[in-house]
């Protein structure tokens, strides 16, 4: 159902807002959703285009939120396109490692622990890896997305990793990583993230989960993809994406919303119906909260190795590394390719309509501040101009007359 998130907010935000309290909601919730509630509102700025027979067209400006159904598959778009030219070009495997049910609330209570989870997914798997080699100084390729919502969208924080299956040994040799040990990973995961949060959790809690998670916390690692390409693209349905995919909402009559999910144990499908109120709740306590990464980077894809790692990457992992150039896609190519429309072909006479103009709510249009600074700058040189010329002919009056006689 296209559309439909942005439907439900229009038509409930604000008695929502007023029902539970404006105090009680997080401001970058406020803010994130008003910004999609406002996504190409033309009253908050546009771009306008032109046809050769007259013809105008204005898009308005989008909202670039996360929240936003239509701008976080963009977001997530140049995100793939981005990394595509900056990953390695080997196989990779997708690790996904979550929590016991018991530490879910903790995140909740207090969304910067969020980091520890990508952190110590990050610092596991390096030094699973760094069990092959102990003595060897081993650099890995690691990007971590996290998630903190389910299929059913309860609160579920969990790691999504992309791993370069191989390793920078002695920043020299590129060294092809054909076996991890899952078992070993699993018990160094749940050892790791409960001593990070030994602060924060009671003694008696810790005890239990190592004692009722004995083989250690769940991480799950199957899927493999072969090329750099391919990797960007699958981790990068995780980047971005909102809670719900607008295909997953069957029906909405202004008071109930219906979805569905496939369950992960058996692959069933379930429908949900709950009250338009709760839908919304469930959405907005996803929004990460201001300046919160969600997305990470460590080893060679960390942006601190980035100048090092690429001269390094031509010279030391050979044939490993092929930037992949990131193609720009445009607003218009994504419509296209969505749609099969060309939103800037000219209903009216069939030909292509060019860029003329922005215009900003705050300052109006583009052109016209243009075209009124260089009226400025010209009445200046013209002032400039005649004052000059009128002590030119200041000087003529006072020398002539000498030079004659």
């Amino acid at each position: 159902m296209k559309g439909i998130i942005r439907k439900i907010f229009s038509e409930h935000w604000e008695d929502f807002v007023r029902t539970v309290g404006k105090s009680k909601i997080r401001p970058i919730v406020i803010r994130e959703v008003e910004r999609m509630l406002g996504c190409g509102d033309l009253r908050n700025g546009y771009v306008e285009y032109r046809c050769r027979c007259g013809k105008k067209k204005h898009v308005g400006f989008t909202c670039k939120s996360r929240f936003c159904p239509s701008c976080g598959v963009a977001y997530t778009d140049r995100w793939v396109e981005n990394m595509g030219e900056k990953m390695f070009n080997v196989s990779h495997r997708h690790v996904v490692f979550t929590i016991p049910e018991e530490l879910r609330n903790v995140f909740l209570k207090d969304r910067k622990l969020l980091k520890v989870l990508s952190d110590t997914a990050a610092h596991v798997i390096r030094w699973t890896i760094s069990q092959r080699k102990k003595r060897a100084k081993i650099e890995v390729a690691v990007i971590a997305v996290v998630h903190t919502f389910g299929r059913d969208l309860k609160w579920n924080p969990h790691v999504h990793c992309l791993v370069a299956e191989g390793y920078l040994e002695n920043g020299r040799l590129w060294k092809k990583l054909d076996y991890i040990h899952y078992g070993q990973l699993r018990k160094s995961w749940q050892f790791s993230l409960l001593k990070a949060l030994k602060n924060v959790l009671p003694k008696g809690l810790i005890n239990n989960l190592y004692k009722d998670k004995n083989q250690g916390f769940y991480v799950h690692a199957k899927t493999k993809m072969t090329n750099a390409k391919s990797a960007s693209k699958y981790i990068g349905r995780y980047v971005g994406r909102p809670a719900i995919a607008e295909s997953r909402i069957i029906a909405y009559d202004g008071k109930h919303v219906t979805f569905w999910y496939e369950k992960h144990e058996n692959k069933e499908r379930v429908e949900v119906t709950v009250p338009v109120y709760q839908f919304i709740a469930l959405l907005i306590r996803h929004i990460a909260e201001k300046g919160f990464k969600l997305v990470r980077h460590y080893g060679l894809y960390a942006r601190v190795k980035k100048v090092t790692v690429k001269k390094a990457q031509i010279k030391t992992l050979g044939e490993v590394y092929e930037g992949l150039k990131a193609k720009r896609r445009s607003w218009r190519y994504r419509i296209m390719r969505s749609f099969g429309i060309d939103p800037l072909r000219c209903e009216k006479c069939g030909h292509q309509m060019e860029f003329y103009d922005i215009v900003y709510p705050k300052y109006g249009s583009l052109l016209n501040i243009i075209k009124r600074k260089m009226d400025k700058a010209y009445e200046k040189e013209e002032a400039k101009l005649k004052e000059c010329y009128e002590i030119h002919q200041s000087w003529d009056a006072i020398y002539l007359p000498i030079v004659s006689v």
